[in-house]
C-alpha cells in the first residue's frame, strides 16, 4: 500500500477542512458579497471532496486493482446517470 501517499492526501484533506471550517462563522450574505471569499469556498470544497475520493481510490486499489477499476467505472456511470436525470428535470424549470 502506498501509505505515504495516503498520509499526504490525509494531510491535504485536513488542511482543506481546516480552511473551510474557518469560514463557518461567515453569513451567507457576506459570502455572496465577497467574491474572493466565495471563490475560496467554491475552490476548497471540491478539492476536499477530491482528496476524499483519492484516498478511497488508493485504499481500494491497494486491496485489488480490479475492484478499484470496477468502483471507478460504477462511480462514473452513477455520475452520468445522475447528470442525465438532473438535465431531464431541469427542463421543468
Amino acid at each position: 500500500m502506498k501509505i505515504q501517499e495516503i498520509a499526504d492526501r490525509l494531510n491535504d484533506l485536513e488542511k482543506y477542512i481546516r480552511l473551510l471550517k474557518s469560514y463557518q462563522d461567515r453569513s451567507l450574505d457576506e459570502i455572496e458579497r465577497d467574491y474572493t471569499l466565495r471563490g475560496a469556498i467554491e475552490r476548497y470544497l471540491p478539492v476536499a471532496i477530491e482528496c476524499t475520493l483519492d484516498i478511497g481510490e488508493m485504499t481500494i486499489s491497494a486491496k485489488s486493482p480490479i475492484s478499484c477499476y470496477s468502483y471507478l467505472r460504477s462511480y462514473s456511470f452513477a455520475k452520468s446517470e445522475k447528470a442525465a436525470v438532473l438535465i431531464q428535470h431541469a427542463s421543468y424549470f
